[in-house]
């Protein structure tokens, strides 16, 4: 609309213009002509309701001076709702990605730090077995001994899984294991006279195609009992 066409609409009407002045001079208090032409004194009430029925009969037709900005108003309204629509659509996505790109809750496996002490401290031939985790076809187990036949205590995380899997280790001590067509590896071993501590990453395929993979830590001679295990594995 152009400032012409604006200016337009604003502009009171002759009409109009008379009913306010109507009523500026009954509130001042000051006679007006009535309609016959003869001079006599209007009262206050009566040049107010004419006043109000010429506003009331020319409301319909008039404009109000904010209109534009009201028409603003519904394109913020639309605005909004885009934005909102936006975040709804990307409220499941982490950083662009989609939730399906990260694994599931129920697939990370981590055990709290397992203490374990030896059943048979002194026995060679007898250790103390634990599970600590399962994930899918896959076992996690820590196998505890309390002076062994050299007279050192020794800690290891067992991975097992079914016939014909493929299990791979890196271990801190001992350095990579492969293990084709195995049931199971050791992911993490440590073995000392003294307090210590080794770790490893492994990966196990089964024959079925899952995988399982991660980390586990073996410790030995802490003061909190005969061997300490941690795990983390990322699997069905």
């Amino acid at each position: 609309m152009s400032s012409t066409e604006r200016a337009t609409r604003r502009r009171p009407s002759p009409a109009l213009m008379i009913a306010v002045a109507a009523l500026a001079a009954a509130l001042a208090g000051t006679a007006v002509a009535d309609p016959t032409g003869s001079a006599s004194a209007v009262s206050k009430r009566k040049v107010k309701r004419i006043a109000k029925k010429q506003v009331n009969k020319l409301a319909p037709g008039l404009s109000v001076a904010h209109a534009d900005s009201a028409n603003s108003a519904g394109t913020a309204d639309t605005a909004k709702s885009a934005g909102i629509a936006n975040v709804a659509a990307n409220a499941d996505k982490l950083d662009g990605q989609d939730a399906s790109a990260f694994a599931a809750a129920s697939e990370v496996h981590t055990p709290v730090r397992r203490v374990v002490n030896d059943a048979a401290p002194g026995d060679p031939f007898v250790n103390t077995v634990v599970d600590l985790a399962v994930a899918g076809p896959f076992t996690f187990k820590g196998a505890c001994t309390k002076n062994n036949q050299l007279g050192q205590d020794e800690a290891g995380v067992r991975l097992e899984g079914p016939a014909g899997s493929a299990i791979t280790a890196v271990r801190t001590v001992g350095g990579e294991v492969t293990e084709p067509g195995t049931t199971s590896a050791v992911a993490a071993g440590v073995i000392a006279s003294g307090n210590a501590v080794e770790g490893g990453h492994f990966v196990a395929v089964a024959r079925n195609g899952q995988v399982v993979s991660g980390n586990a830590s073996a410790e030995v001679g802490d003061a909190a009992g005969h061997c300490i295990f941690g795990l983390t594995a990322l699997g069905p």
